[in-house]
């Protein structure tokens, strides 16, 4: 991520086959492709702004014995909050929380303007529940909507993983992890171990 690239690998050989320069001076955080695998983006944190990539030119580069970084692959780049460190990608829509200036920006596809969703604390990061958009906050107690309704939380949540209609959060700085339902409020909380950061559901 230093390097200011984003390494494409070949799963079967073990083997990095091609990159995409995102800048010189990039740090780059974040990665997602859209659910079609048509559009990539990076976020470079540095930078503070969202770089759109080209997975098929990306492709030509495959098989290149120096590996060279495949330049015509970025498409676009627009600007974001203060230090984003994560994006949600899905078929119309990219989210990039920042996390310094406390707000979401919203993008089509191409990387156009949407919207800029302000007064978050530190928005961590983005779920889609019912049709409506979820901001996970690190540094409020609650979840909320970009259209405003809140949820409140035992303690601010660092990451979650969504479980059906609901998000398990993590909650980094308390040893907690709960279960939030966006429409209720917490089902349940639990200790957990110092530091908890992420889970998986079986």
């Amino acid at each position: 991520r230093r390097d200011g690239v984003v390494d494409v690998l070949d799963a079967a050989a073990r083997d990095r086959i091609a990159s995409v320069d995102v800048g010189g001076n990039a740090r780059v955080q974040g990665v997602a492709l859209s659910p079609d695998g048509s559009r990539g983006y990076a976020v470079d944190q540095r930078g503070a702004r969202i770089v759109g990539f080209d997975p098929a030119s990306v492709g030509a580069a495959e098989g290149d014995p120096d590996r060279e970084s495949a330049s015509d692959a970025v498409v676009g780049s627009a600007g974001v909050g203060g230090d984003p460190y994560d994006l949600v990608a899905t078929d119309d829509r990219v989210l990039v929380p920042g996390r310094e200036d406390g707000t979401v920006h919203e993008f089509g596809p191409d990387l156009e303007p949407l919207a800029v969703h302000e007064e978050f604390s530190r928005p961590v990061d983005a779920f889609r529940i019912g049709g409506d958009w979820w901001v996970l906050d690190g540094a409020a107690s609650a979840v909320r909507s970009l259209d405003g309704d809140a949820v409140e939380t035992p303690a601010p949540g660092l990451v979650a993983t969504r479980v059906g209609d609901r998000l398990l959060v993590s909650h980094y700085d308390d040893d907690l992890v709960s279960l939030v339902d966006v429409e209720a409020g917490p089902v349940w909380t639990a200790e957990s171990p110092a530091y908890p950061f992420g889970s998986v559901v079986v």
